[in-house]
């Protein structure tokens, strides 16, 4: 099809192009009139490198004895994905006392979908964003979530903090032990010898044991975590949600592709022959002449109209020519 076509096909459809160009337009636009708004506000997390207990952990774990307990990474992903577990919304609905609609406690699956959790690119710092149809919610929401990771935090750190003393303790046992064989017992020569630097190697280890007891004691006992919140959430001013400027253009925008495709999908549909070109097209033979098109009124109208002597039937003329002739012929008698 040429373009020429496609615009006949376009005017010829205008008014279906209208409506519906129009009545999406106003659905949309009454739509994002009548929505609730939604209000939008963020907290952003420094996430801190665990170098007290992590270090304490790896150190340990040096010689593989403590792999279960150390951990060799502290990525950005899993701090998000603590921060959408259940816990930790479960301590936020608690403490906000959330409600939905129906008035019972909000279910965590409720609250993560207000949340949106991503990472700031090229930094350690997590932003959490809460949306509520009531600004100081949204606000409340992402601080509290933000204040309730942290403490998590410093309950984990305390945590790790109590396995290192534990697995400490342990070790310092076990050295001691050692160290009272050794002692037990006279030996001669290359024995004596080797018993001596294994002393001096276990008492060392021992000393260092002891040395890391004491921070493990010190970490247990003092709540610092690996995250802190640097910059709490604001009441926000204005809503996010709904755009009402983008929603109506966008909402033109497909009324006006849908009202051109069903235009073009009549004229698929519509098999009739209207115009010479039609019947050119269809039938690939010239158009050798039109037989014009009379309303239905005008052709009324010519019925009713006087007929002149050329357009009455030949039965009506004779019967007219027979009634002159006699009343002619009557004229003459009664003259005579």
């Amino acid at each position: 099809m040429e373009l020429k076509q496609y615009l006949n096909i376009i005017l010829k459809w205008k008014d279906v192009i209208i409506q519906v160009f129009l009545v999406t337009t106003f659905i949309v636009l009454i739509t994002s009139f009548i929505q609730r708004p939604v209000y939008e506000s963020s907290v952003k997390l420094l996430i801190e490198g665990r170098s007290g207990n992590s270090s304490l952990l790896n150190e340990l774990a040096a010689g593989g004895a403590l792999t279960a307990l150390s951990r060799t990474g502290n990525p950005l992903d899993t701090q998000m994905e603590l921060i959408r577990t259940n816990p930790v919304l479960e301590q936020v609905i608690a403490k906000l006392n959330l409600r939905d609609p129906r008035g019972n406690p909000m279910s965590a699956g409720a609250l993560r979908g207000k949340l949106s959790v991503s990472s700031l690119r090229l930094t350690d710092i997590i932003e959490v964003r809460a949306q509520s149809n009531n600004p100081s919610q949204a606000a409340e929401i992402a601080n509290a979530i933000g204040e309730v990771f942290v403490g998590e935090s410093e309950k984990s750190n305390q945590r790790e903090a109590g396995m290192a003393r534990r697995f400490i303790e342990k070790q310092l046992g076990e050295l001691q032990s050692e160290l009272s064989n050794m002692e037990a017992g006279p030996e001669k020569g290359v024995v004596l010898l080797q018993k001596k630097r294994m002393a001096t190697v276990t008492e060392k280890n021992y000393m260092t044991l002891l040395s890391k007891l004491e921070e493990a004691r010190i970490a247990e006992a003092v709540k610092i975590g690996y995250a802190r919140i640097v910059e709490p959430a604001t009441v926000p001013g204005r809503p996010v949600k709904p755009k009402k400027a983008f929603n109506t253009f966008m909402g033109a925008f497909f009324g006006l592709v849908a009202g051109v495709g069903l235009a073009f999908l009549f004229e698929y549909l519509d098999d009739s022959i209207r115009t010479a070109e039609d019947v050119k097209n269809l039938l690939n033979l010239p158009v050798l002449g039109l037989i014009p098109h009379f309303e239905e009124e005008e052709i009324s109208n010519r019925n009713r109209g006087p007929r002149r002597h050329h357009e009455k039937l030949p039965a009506e003329r004779i019967k007219e020519l027979l009634n002159e002739f006699i009343g002619r012929l009557m004229r003459k008698d009664n003259a005579a």
